[in-house]
């Protein structure tokens, strides 16, 4: 079954379109030929009508003998290979020089009379009007060019000169060229379908280069375009290289979101299980099992937390998340949220500072910003050393929250990577404690749902993150 390519599509359109202006440029030289052509044929009988018209009254009025007139007719005749008749008002014809010059235009020389055609073009010459037109038989369906000029005698007109000239020669031009038109732009089109050949296959070859590219990313591997064009096929194959870049980024990311997804839920149900199968084969006492009870108790939180901090991100990413705003004070959230992480300050032997106004009013969602901060000071008691410090002002027509720790501070390599979900810089900082590695992801998800930024500012110590949100 033939296929039907891009190829082939752009070689069929470019030999339309050449047909197409083959057959426009015929036509449209045709017509200009035959009317340029006919406009000078014309011309030229008059002129030359006009002086057999006095040669043929010169005879008339015995000025000029038989010989002589004879003569001018042949030579007219021949020059223009023509006919002329001499035609009175009721249309009989009364010279027809057809009958001196045999041979010559016999659409006109067997008439006797005028055609019952060619009667209003009489009438019109006539009233001393000169009439050109292109004339057809209906008995032989030969084609002519007819001039009709009014003959005159003391300024009246008495008759008219019919000049009739053939125009199978013109014809016979005419299809020499149409020819010649055809000839050339067939070989015009063989040329130009070379020429397409090559133009097309090396302008569909980028896209055959695209379209391989992107079946063997369909199948799991991604391979570079590399293209030299500087044109919309060179954007296109930057902006396929990029798109599989990300596609390539996303799919480590997801490897790794399993990966760590797995290890996370992996080693607390391996603990439970443990502590679970333990109790029931009586290796652990009746005594111990309250503690292992309550390590159990902790794991299944940590599960059910991770959990919810994984669909609670995807409904983030996925715009799921309906923001309830309303006014409320920043500086209280941010009291509420250090009274409530307070058993774990002192757990860790954590102090904090706070610097802020007495009162500051933002519009937004305050559970949801409460979770922000939750998140951001729990990260910074995981990897304090001493103190945490809170620092809240204003910033134009703006709000920032700047959270610091002085732990060990973030490396550059951790850093561009760091809100990254399932992320953890614990090489560069203490491991006093590790969560899951989605609590900044969700942190920066959720500022900027509300139109703010959430950063990481540099440090030399310590860690600084600044929350910037609309008042």
């Amino acid at each position: 079954m033939f296929k039907r390519s891009f190829f082939s599509k752009l070689i069929v359109i470019y030999a339309g379109i050449l047909t197409l202006i083959l057959m426009l440029m015929s036509g449209f030289l045709n017509y200009a030929f035959q009317r340029f052509y006919y406009i000078d044929e014309f011309r030229r009988l008059e002129n030359t009508a006009i002086e057999f018209a006095d040669v043929y009254e010169q005879y008339n009025i015995g000025q000029l003998g038989i010989l002589e007139f004879q003569v001018s007719v042949r030579t007219f005749t021949r020059s223009t290979n023509s006919v002329v008749l001499v035609v009175a008002p009721d249309g009989k014809i009364v010279f027809n020089s057809n009958s001196l010059v045999s041979g010559i235009a016999p659409h006109m020389g067997r008439l006797s009379s005028l055609d019952e055609s060619l009667k209003p073009q009489l009438n019109r010459s006539l009233k001393d009007q000169t009439v050109r037109e292109v004339w057809r038989s209906n008995i032989t369906g030969e084609s002519a060019l007819n001039l009709f000029l009014p003959l005159k005698y003391n300024d009246e007109v008495v008759g008219a000169m019919v000049v009739s000239q053939p125009s199978h020669d013109i014809n016979q031009v005419v299809s020499s060229i149409n020819k010649l038109i055809w000839f050339v732009g067939a070989i015009g089109s063989i040329i130009t379908v070379f020429i397409l050949y090559f133009v097309s296959k090396n302008f569909t070859r980028p896209i055959t280069k695209i379209n391989k590219a992107a079946l063997s990313m369909a199948s799991g591997t991604f391979i570079k375009v590399y293209l030299d064009n500087e044109d919309e096929l060179g954007q296109l194959a930057s902006s396929f290289n990029y798109m599989g870049e990300q596609l390539a980024k996303q799919e480590e990311h997801r490897r790794e979101f399993l990966t760590t997804v797995s290890h996370e839920l992996r080693t607390p149900l391996t603990s439970i299980l443990g502590f679970i199968q333990g109790m029931l084969d009586g290796v652990i006492e009746k005594d111990e099992q309250d503690h292992y009870l309550k390590i159990t108790v902790k794991e299944i939180k940590r599960i059910i937390s991770l959990t919810n901090d994984l669909l609670d991100l995807e409904r983030i990413k996925q715009g799921q998340v309906e923001l309830h705003k309303d006014y409320f004070s920043v500086v209280d959230l941010i009291k509420e949220c250090l009274s409530q992480l307070n058993p774990l300050f002192k757990e860790r032997s954590i102090g904090f500072e706070i610097d802020c106004p007495n009162e500051l009013v933002i519009v937004g969602d305050r559970n949801r910003l409460k979770q922000v901060f939750m998140n951001l000071l729990d990260n910074g008691i995981r990897h304090a050393n001493t103190k945490i410090d809170v620092e809240i002002r204003y910033c134009g027509r703006d709000v920032q929250i700047e959270i610091s720790d002085d732990g060990p501070g973030i490396s550059p390599e951790d850093a561009p990577h760091l809100f990254e979900r399932f992320y953890k810089a614990d090489k560069s900082r203490t491991s006093k404690g590790s969560g899951a590695g989605l609590g900044l992801s969700i942190a920066k998800h959720l500022v900027v749902l509300h139109g703010g930024s959430l950063k990481l500012e540099p440090s030399d110590s310590g860690a600084i993150f600044k929350v910037t949100l609309n008042k």
